[in-house]
């Protein structure tokens, strides 16, 4: 995350609308700086991208942490929670991250992200 200074508010949560949050970040919707775009094999088949912040800089405005589904794998060091009534993955859960699925943020045009390949695969 950059400075605060270059912190912006965002907001988003998943396809029924159960689970909403917010957040603060530096830009990135239109290639202001990189979005995770993991090949490990959840986030290939679910098409995740990711963006992360502190945990501290998040917050579910509806729905708990709680409520969410939550997978895990191989060194079980990252956690993908998922809305159980939609299915779509809203953020994952690493070392005091959050990893936000940006395809679940409001407003974001896929087409403008700066996409940075990242290999989870090979952790695998």
């Amino acid at each position: 995350m950059a400075s605060e200074t270059a912190a912006k508010k965002y907001t988003g949560g998943c396809h029924c609308k159960r689970f909403r949050y917010k957040y603060t970040h530096s830009a990135f919707e239109n290639g202001e700086c990189d979005v995770g775009n993991c090949n490990c094999s959840v986030c290939n088949m679910n098409a995740l991208l990711f963006i992360y912040v502190p945990e501290t800089s998040f917050e579910l405005t509806s729905g708990s942490v709680e409520e969410l589904t939550r997978c895990t794998f191989n060194t079980k060091s990252y956690y993908h929670h998922f809305c159980p009534t939609c299915g779509t993955e809203i953020i994952g859960k690493t070392g005091g991250k959050v990893g936000i699925n940006v395809r679940m943020v409001d407003g974001i045009r896929l087409e403008k992200l700066k996409l940075k390949p990242f290999d989870g695969a090979a952790l695998l």
